[in-house]
């Protein structure tokens, strides 16, 4: 008996090519297949009679075919095949175009069933089917998988048609393979879940309840309402429950041996730093942080707060508690230019301070960077700034106690990972600017203690948001005339560096042209990825001194920018941007004293979907909104880029849909835990599934 770990090249059909094709989509086992789940349903379980048909009708009918035969086509290369289908009643042509393949197969006097869209013939004014989906009766194993019945439909993979995976996953299901159970029999009776063998084949070859209407299912189905998807979601977020929890039982377990004491002196110090007066969200997160520190445990713990709520400044508070007892602190940044402002940003902050600052990046070379290396392996640098470069080879700390990541779902996990790695078991805090939704958080951040700043600092006033279209460029431009004769600043966003033939988005380098030639008397400058650290430090110092008044900019701007006198940000194609990038493009202006404005520029209509982003835009300010609003339109699949950012990538389960399964799922794993209610063998299988399906994830955990 085949089970699920059988490689897909042995099931029936497939064969070495196939599994080729079927392992670059990242199906190895019949498990991934069972994991490609239909993207739609069909209700083919109605046959109607061939004299109802009409123009436009989608529909199943079954015949005989009574007449068939090739026809000539003008067009060279083409070539059609037509056969005469009559169920008694009525008679309907069918036509193939370039499949001459099908005279083998329909054969007169044979009884089929055809899958399409009725449409008529200009020529002689008949019904007719064009390339229809087909099913010959009395075929044997084909029969009754894709039609009569509600038949999944699946995504092509490569030559790999949606019709062949339909029937590849049949044959393999019809096999009654043996599948692992991972839920306990007590879970599966409390929610009324099927097992996993009865689960799996009800989503991809649904049975229609009695009683209910087969288009009234298919919704249902559409909507992952049914109890087969919920259970399989519902087993998804189990499994990766279980893989959390461990995680964190074994950050608890990891001991710091790091003796931090808080003395009067060093409250002080740290009090002292503060350019103003901390909220008391800043006050709150910083006394969890600080209470990590001292535990005797390894810290690992999120601070995430809104776009200037005062992150770094708590940050660099922890860091201190850590430098005044004799440790180093790091914080590694995703970009040179968010590293370059947090290390302007600490420098003046500690300028009266005895504390030594050090920075690396790419761009610190030579000797430069040899004397870096020699005062960090020394301990004389405390606190050190950086890049990725902080995490290569040669660089050495003589005591780090605390890695600070900011901006962290840019970096992968292995990044995280190996700053951790830098020194005896550092404490790790990790940091971001864009506000995640709690379910999201619950899969990104399972293993993390987190801590939300989630007042702003007093005086910050809310940046107004309007949405403008190409008919109020003029009325744009004359706003932007008098912010610059006022000395108040502009970011204009891009989504491109350059005009693409393939696309009809304004690119920078135009704009910046064009704007240069708009705006004579300001300096317009370019800034964008392309560019090298060197040029991009120029252009920014140019803008931060305001020897550049407009910064024409691709999103490369959206973090490590401060410019206290940047009131406007223009983005251009708002449509094509997602909520939460435009929130954090928008955090950009209103930093200083002066109010601060972000004008969305629309082409055209655009979607459904980006008029509901523009609109959330422009009625609120709260990251925390904004972040669930975008979850709920784009999906989980899409937010943050989360599929490169390490998060889950779930098969089954849907963190909008089925947001109340994973909390049950987070409450049962955590019970069974905790009350022994798991015996060791069904652990140990439940964390082997976490760490085949998200291993990356699994490295980062187990690894501290």
């Amino acid at each position: 008996m085949k089970n699920l770990s059988v490689p897909v090249q042995y099931l029936r059909g497939v064969g070495p090519a196939r599994a080729r094709m079927f392992n670059f989509a990242g199906i190895e086992t019949a498990e991934d297949l069972l994991s490609w789940i239909p993207v739609r349903y069909e209700d083919r379980t109605k046959f109607l009679p061939i004299a109802s048909l009409s123009e436009g009708d989608r529909c199943v009918v079954k015949g005989k075919i009574s007449a068939s035969g090739k026809r000539p086509v003008r067009k060279r290369g083409f070539s059609l095949f037509e056969v005469i289908v009559s169920d008694g009643r009525g008679a309907i042509s069918i036509k193939f175009f370039n499949q001459p393949y099908m005279s083998n197969i329909l054969k007169e006097g044979r009884t089929a069933v055809f899958f399409g869209r009725v449409s008529l013939d200009k020529y002689n004014g008949f019904l007719t089917m064009l390339n229809p989906e087909i099913e010959i009766m009395g075929s044997g194993e084909d029969e009754l998988i894709h039609s009569d019945r509600i038949v999944p439909v699946y995504r092509r993979i490569d030559k790999i048609s949606g019709r062949m995976i339909r029937k590849t996953v049949f044959m393999f299901l019809s096999e009654s393979p043996e599948m692992r159970e991972m839920i306990p029999n007590e879970i599966l009776k409390k929610y009324g879940f099927p097992e996993i063998s009865e689960a799996l084949k009800e989503i991809h070859f649904p049975s229609v309840p009695p009683g209910v209407d087969p288009e009234a299912f298919v919704r249902i189905l559409h909507e992952r309402e049914t109890v087969a998807q919920k259970r399989m979601a519902y087993g998804e977020f189990f499994v990766f429950q279980a893989g959390m929890k461990q995680a964190r039982i074994d950050n608890a377990r990891v001991s710091s041996s790091k003796d931090i004491k808080i003395t009067p002196r060093l409250k002080e110090r740290v009090i002292k730093i503060l350019p103003f007066k901390p909220t008391q969200a800043q006050k709150k997160a910083l006394g969890e942080i600080v209470r990590d520190i001292v535990a005797p445990r390894r810290m690992n713990r999120l601070l995430q707060g809104d776009v200037g709520s005062g992150k770094t400044i708590v940050a660099l508070q922890a860091m201190i508690v850590l430098v005044e007892n004799g440790y180093q602190a790091a914080i590694m940044a995703p970009t040179e230019l968010l590293a370059e402002q947090h290390f302007i940003g600490i420098s003046r902050l500690l300028s009266n301070s005895p504390y030594r600052v050090g920075f690396l990046s790419s761009s610190v070379k030579g000797n430069s960077r040899n004397k870096f290396f020699e005062n960090l392996a020394s301990g004389e640098i405390q606190l050190v700034v950086g890049t990725h470069s902080l995490i290569q080879k040669g660089v050495e700390f003589k005591n780090l106690g605390l890695a600070v990541i900011d901006e962290q779902h840019r970096f992968g996990v292995s990044q995280r990972v190996m700053l951790g790695e830098k020194g005896f078991e550092p404490d790790i805090l990790v940091m971001t600017a864009t506000p995640i939704p709690r379910s999201l958080a619950m899969t990104l951040y399972g293993d993390l203690d987190v801590s939300i700043i989630d007042q702003m600092p007093p005086g910050r006033i809310p940046v107004k948001t309007v949405v403008k279209s190409e008919s109020g460029r003029e009325e744009v431009f004359s706003l932007v005339r008098e912010k610059l004769k006022a000395g108040e600043q502009v970011y204009v966003v891009c989504p491109l560096v350059e005009e693409s033939e393939q696309s009809d988005l304004t690119a920078a380098t135009e704009t910046c042209s064009r704007l240069q030639d708009i705006f004579p008397a300001a300096g317009v400058g370019l800034l964008h990825g392309r560019m090298s650290p060197e040029e991009k430090t120029l252009v920014m110092e140019d803008f931060r001194k305001g020897n550049l008044q407009v910064l024409v900019t691709t999103t490369v701007v959206e973090v490590g920018i401060d410019v206290p006198s940047a009131t406007v940000m223009i983005i251009e194609h708002a449509e094509r941007f997602g909520l939460s990038q435009m929130h954090q493009l928008r955090g950009r202006v209103g930093r200083g004293l002066r109010p601060g404005l972000c004008v969305l520029m629309v082409a055209g209509k655009g979607t459904r979907e980006a008029a509901a982003r523009l609109r959330v835009m422009s009625e609120s300010n709260n990251g925390f909104v904004i972040a669930e609003k975008d979850l709920e339109i784009r999906g989980p699949g899409d937010y943050l880029g989360a599929r490169q950012s390490g998060a889950a990538d779930f098969h089954f389960g849907n963190l909008v849909k089925h947001f109340s399964l994973l909390a049950d799922a987070r409450q049962d794993v955590s019970d069974l835990f905790d009350q022994g209610g798991i015996s060791r063998n069904a652990k140990k299988l439940l964390l082997e599934s976490f760490s085949k399906k998200w291993g990356d994830k699994a490295g980062f955990y187990s690894s501290g």
